[in-house]
């Protein structure tokens, strides 16, 4: 079985998380960053088009190099507040495994570790399929009867589930050259595994260990939501989101 990286703490998304983490502090000033630079973007947009009949005031190839250069600038007046938050991200994570101790999986005995392996394989299909409240119930029931080896075991399959979800998000912004969103499949994946996570996560874990922990996740939390209100801000502004919404209604009306 091989070591893992630090794993990626997993994020609460939609309104009630904004409120809580961009609403207040370093996070409200994060924020206000990324609207002010959108606003700017939108009132540069507003001075290409005629204020009369909004026709574009110049030639197509020329519009379309003025958008694309108001974009460009968008991304780099965001950029130092996404590095803040990626660093923010990595010293969370990386207080969470020293918080954590060593490994979970390296503190079981060799005959556990045979049986974590032998176990992993079955854990991966089970995190693939399982609904949300199954995907629970079995892991209080792994919590309740202290069954270490499982615990550790899912630990690792829900970290890997993550992981090829944020992969999947990843070579999407590659192939787009942007960033991109998770798809509403992915964040409800994302959502059944936070809360598995979690419980894990206290379960092995020390309770003095637990109040710092919460300290970081919070850091990451608000950072992971300001690198999702940049990248829906993006989305919003080059079109994207839009494009996205209308092939995702194309492709339901087909399916129904």
């Amino acid at each position: 079985m091989t070591t893992q990286s630090p794993p990626r703490i997993d994020t609460p998304y939609g309104p009630d998380a904004e409120k809580q983490h961009l609403e207040q502090g370093i996070g409200k000033v994060r924020a206000g960053r990324i609207d002010a630079a959108a606003a700017r973007l939108v009132a540069a947009r507003a001075q290409l088009y005629r204020s009369g009949d909004g026709a574009p005031v110049y030639a197509r190839e020329e519009m379309r190099e003025r958008e694309a250069a108001l974009l460009a600038r968008f991304d780099a007046d965001v950029q130092p507040t996404l590095t803040e938050a990626a660093r923010e991200i990595a010293e969370a994570e990386r207080v969470v495994m020293l918080q954590a101790g060593a490994d979970p999986l390296f503190a079981l005995p060799t005959d556990d570790l045979t049986r974590a392996a032998a176990l992993l394989p079955f854990v991966v299909q089970d995190v693939a399929t399982l609904g949300t409240s199954e995907l629970l119930a079995r892991t209080q029931a792994m919590i309740d009867r202290r069954d270490r080896v499982g615990m550790v075991t899912l630990q690792r399959a829900l970290q890997a589930r993550a992981a090829e979800i944020d992969a999947r998000i990843r070579r999407r912004s590659v192939a787009r050259g942007g960033a991109v969103s998770a798809t509403a499949a992915e964040s409800t994946i994302l959502a059944a595994i936070r809360g598995p996570f979690q419980l894990l996560t206290d379960a092995l874990v020390g309770p003095t260990a637990r109040a710092t922990r919460a300290e970081a996740v919070a850091d990451a939390t608000r950072a992971r939501l300001i690198q999702g209100r940049a990248r829906k801000t993006r989305a919003q502004l080059d079109g994207s989101e839009a494009r996205d919404l209308d092939h995702y209604r194309r492709q339901m009306r087909g399916v129904l």
